[in-house]
Parts: structure tokens; sequence; C-alpha cells
């Protein structure tokens, strides 16, 4: 992709700081690395798509209560992902966006990936007591580990487990992206993974906006709107993204990649 080159009006950006709105706009990626955004623009933002995601019907995921991990993330009925069994998972783009799988859903799990032919899955949290391992350590192998992640081949599957990530709050920015550049370069990263953390919709949200505007930028895209964005992935899976912190995280996130890849500083 040609870089674009940094061509900053200080008046335009004096008024585009100013404007309440700046997070339903189409931004320039040149004037999105210099926004600055409050928690009132970030909490106007999420309470617009929470109020245009229009009609929703969430009836098989209250019929199999007993194989949801948490009572209340329910997937929707209209991207639930398709199979010979429900499980908790929804069609997010061109991905797939889980649970944690449970002891009695793991064979469900396994058998979505199988029948999606998914070569990918990303795991974003930890066991912490709580999530049992759903491979066995006989068939795998370490391919690259750190302090942070984890990347293992178990089968014909990649595996890429960023531990070091609690439920409901931010990693370290550095850490993080060094984990997507280097997942993003296995064979079938966009062509569509499997992505999950515990419940399927905070830490797991994070990863998918930020695949989702990675995919534009590679598309040629010059333009970020994060409302659009946001609005997008929750009408596939609800709550995607469970704070201001976080998506706030999604923003710098993509201010760096902005700036370390398509832009001349």
């Amino acid at each position: 992709m040609a870089k674009i080159i940094i061509l900053i009006d200080n008046n335009h950006m004096n008024i585009l700081n100013k404007d309440m709105n700046i997070l339903n706009k189409d931004i320039l990626l040149e004037d999105f690395v210099n926004i600055d955004i409050n928690d009132k623009e970030y909490r106007s933002c999420m309470l617009e798509v929470n109020n245009n995601l229009g009609k929703l019907t969430f009836i098989l995921g209250y019929i199999n209560m007993d194989l949801n991990r948490y009572y209340d993330v329910i997937p929707q009925d209209d991207t639930l992902v398709k199979g010979t069994f429900y499980i908790n998972a929804n069609y997010v783009d061109n991905n797939i966006i889980t649970q944690h799988p449970l002891p009695q859903t793991e064979g469900h799990f396994w058998e979505m990936i199988s029948s999606h032919n998914k070569k990918i899955i990303v795991m974003l949290n930890n066991f912490d007591g709580k999530f049992q391992q759903y491979w066995n350590d006989s068939f795998s192998s370490i391919l690259e580990e750190n302090s942070s992640f984890v990347i293992r081949n178990i089968g014909n599957i990649v595996h890429c487990n960023y531990y070091t990530w609690e439920d409901k709050s931010i990693p370290n920015i550095h850490s993080f992206l060094e984990f997507y550049y280097k997942i993003e370069r296995y064979p079938g990263f966009y062509d569509g993974i499997v992505i999950h953390c515990g419940a399927g919709i905070g830490r797991s949200g994070v990863f998918a906006f930020i695949y989702c505007v990675m995919t534009l930028l590679r598309s040629g895209s010059k333009y970020i709107n994060v409302y659009d964005t946001l609005l997008h992935l929750r009408k596939q899976r609800v709550r995607l993204i469970q704070n201001i912190e976080q998506l706030k995280f999604c923003i710098e996130c993509l201010k760096k990649i902005i700036k370390d890849f398509y832009l001349l500083c």
C-alpha cells in the first residue's frame, strides 16, 4: 500500500477536536492520529450504537442456556454459527467469535472449526482457574513464545494465546500489537479466524475491531469511522467491546498502527 503523507491543517484539527460527533465521522488517516476524544464522546458513541442495533432475537441461546458460559452473554439468532449443534458463537464478517468452550461443548468447538475450515484460533484469556485447556499437549508444539503470548501448532491449527490480558481490562499496547503483527503473517489470517476470550465479547471485541479496521486499511481505505465500525461489529455479536477503556484502547492501537505503517512521520 502506498504511504500517505501527513498534511495537517491546524485550524482544521482545532475544529475536529471540538466536534462532539467526531467518532461518527469518516476521518482521514492523517487526521485520525491527532484527534483528542473525551470520555463524554466515547460514552455517547457507545450509547448511540446500542440505540441503533435494531431488533435482535436470542431464542436459540435461551433454549440452550446450559451451553452458555454466562447467563447474560447470549448470541443473537441471525448470525448464530450454523451446525448440527448449538454453540455460543456468531459469524462476525468472515470470522467466528465465541466463548471459551465449556467441558460439555469442547466437541462442538472443534467440530465448528473443522466444518468451517478455520486454520487459526486466537485465544485472548488465560486459564485463571476458571477455564479448562481444550487441546492435548501431546498433539501440539510451540512455534513462538514470549512473556505475553504463546503460538502453538495443534495438528493443522495455529493456536495463538495472548494470556496476559485480564478480563474487562486493557493490555500493554506494545506487546498486544507485537502479538497481532506476528499472527497476521500466518497463512489464512485474513481469510477468517476463530476468536475467543472468556465470554467472547470484551477482549474478543477489541481484537475484532482492530482486525476489521486493518482489513479496511489493507483494501486501500483512507478513512476511519469508529461509530460505523462498532455498530457493524455489535450488529453481529452484541456487547463486543465491553467498556469505554477498551474502546479507547482500540483508538490508541489504531493511531499507532497508522503512524507505524501508513504515514510518513
